[in-house]
């Protein structure tokens, strides 16, 4: 049983090559989902024409690529496109659909990136985490703490900040909604409610900008 979950958490969903047309096509057959969600970090605009909702795991390979073209697309687009970030460790530390060592560390990296955010700097930490994925396959405090040093941090702040129970609730909380919402592999990423089958490229995501804007 426990091979089968560690499987099936490492199912993930790269970015697609599909032509326009068939993914809007693909889209418009999805039902949207009653998607409450509980604070997270986000970007972009405020009445968005694209609500676009990512779960990631700081230690997945794909995330890595998924979060690097969807915050781009975001930032680009910042007056129809919001992106809201939502952690989803696969790290029995503070997963409980996790039973296998995923990506140990992983919990850890997502206080460390709300403790970040309690200093104003959740957007550089998160894409530092994700630039320097392989520099975390071993996820230490040295490391957490030097990535820290690197953006000027209030390092006693900081540190004190990573085992307080507000992490733990923020994460725990997002962690949370995925497992009402059966959601079981990062990345997964909803737009307007709907959740994807397979993640488009920006140009995909453009064409669809326009579509939704009709």
């Amino acid at each position: 049983m426990k091979r089968k979950i560690h499987i099936f958490f490492l199912l993930s969903l790269p970015l697609f090559s599909i032509s326009t047309d068939k993914f809007i096509e693909e889209y418009k057959k999805i039902s949207a989902e009653k998607l409450k969600l509980p604070n997270a970090y986000s970007l972009g605009a405020k009445d968005p024409t694209l609500n676009i909702v990512e779960f990631f795991d700081y230690l997945c390979p794909y995330c890595a690529e998924v979060s690097t073209e969807l915050k781009s697309f975001a930032q680009e687009n910042t007056n129809t496109v919001k992106l809201v970030l939502m952690n989803l460790p696969l790290d029995k530390e503070c997963n409980t659909m996790v039973t296998n060592d995923i990506h140990p560390g992983a919990c850890k990296l997502s206080y460390a990136a709300y403790c970040a955010s309690e200093q104003n700097k959740f957007l550089e930490f998160h894409e530092q985490l994700f630039s320097l994925q392989m520099y975390f396959n071993v996820v230490t405090p040295e490391k957490i703490s030097k990535l820290a040093k690197s953006l000027k941090l209030n390092m006693p702040k900081f540190q004190n900040c990573q085992t307080s129970e507000e992490a733990k609730i923020f994460v725990k909380k997002q962690i949370e909604t995925a497992i009402e919402n059966n959601i079981r592999q990062t990345p997964t990423v909803f737009i307007n409610n709907k959740r994807l089958k397979m993640i488009p490229n920006k140009d995909i995501l453009m064409s669809l900008l326009q579509h939704e804007s009709f």
